[in-house]
């Protein structure tokens, strides 16, 4: 598998999670939470500078989340 197609399903994987969603990564990732209206679809293919900016803002949220669970 390729790095964009492993940080899709990344993407997608996060926000099919219970920790995860649409508004808050597209927040965090400073976009509008439209930009993942279909991300959960197997031909949804952003850009790359879209791409790049919801894999930074999921690394932070991860490294946040890993710091949360250490620090309880």
């Amino acid at each position: 598998m390729d790095q964009v197609t492993h940080q899709i399903r990344r993407v997608q994987a996060f926000v099919r999670t219970k920790r995860g969603n649409k508004t808050r990564l597209a927040n965090s990732a400073g976009l509008r939470s439209s930009t993942l209206t279909d991300c959960l679809d197997t031909d949804w293919y952003p850009n790359s500078k879209t791409l790049m900016k919801l894999v930074q803002a999921l690394d932070e949220l991860e490294e946040n989340s890993v710091h949360l669970v250490t620090a309880a």
